[in-house]
């Protein structure tokens, strides 16, 4: 009974894993106000979420593609992050307020109001190479 049980946990904990969207081919790194998106062959339609991503006053998002092949579709949601001394990754989403679309060797410059985000990035078709997102002045 015991090992019946243990296999059903381990299949749940598995499928969770599975269907959470963890794609080894298709990652961010988040080193202060740059992400770096990586995708190694992530297929069309993969998708990912960044950590909280904060747009200061007179700042400027700049997307510099290095994309081999693909595209991506790099949406900025708009956060609230009430105060929680529990839990630091809790936010609520308040909606899309730009999407933009790079291919290989494309530069982009977005301007957003000062405010927390999120990054939804999907692929659009077979996707490798890398593209750089980083806040700078304007």
């Amino acid at each position: 009974m015991k090992k019946k049980r243990l296999i059903v946990v381990l299949l749940v904990a598995f499928l969770a894993v599975t269907l959470s969207g963890c794609n080894s081919k298709l990652s961010i790194t988040q080193t202060g106000s740059t992400a770096k998106i990586s995708c190694k062959g992530a297929s069309s339609g993969s998708m990912i979420d960044s950590q909280e991503y904060s747009v200061g006053k007179d700042r400027v998002v700049t997307i510099e593609s290095s994309l081999d092949s693909g595209s991506l579709q790099i949406e900025f949601v708009q956060i609230y992050i009430p105060y929680s001394e529990d839990n630091d990754d809790n936010w609520v989403e308040l909606g899309t307020v730009a999407t933009v679309t790079v291919g290989p060797g494309a530069k982009e410059n977005v301007e957003l109001p000062a405010d927390d985000y999120i990054l939804r990035v999907t692929t659009i078709g077979e996707t490798t190479g890398t593209v750089k997102v980083s806040v700078n002045k304007k």
